[in-house]
């Protein structure tokens, strides 16, 4: 993620680790992704994942993540096959 980053001449302003919690935990309601999710952290331009079942197992979770993004201002359109 570090050099992908680089590559594009971005900066990482924060992590949200959260391999501890259940894929199926809902991530609106995961304790680190959660806040960043629900505008709580201040502005940010992207949000990445390591693996899409980060995002959610479950599509409803998937959607959920979807649509944070997509009502966050500033980030762009969320693609989950990109």
């Amino acid at each position: 993620m570090l050099a992908a980053a680089a590559s594009v001449d971005a900066h990482i302003i924060g992590w949200a680790d959260d391999w501890e919690v259940s894929g199926a935990t809902g991530p609106m309601t995961r304790p680190k992704p959660g806040p960043w999710l629900r505008d709580e952290n201040g502005p940010y331009d992207g949000l990445v994942a390591a693996a899409v079942d980060r995002l959610g197992q479950r599509g409803s979770n998937r959607s959920a993540t979807e649509d944070a993004a997509r009502a966050s201002p500033g980030l762009p359109a969320f693609d989950p096959s990109e």
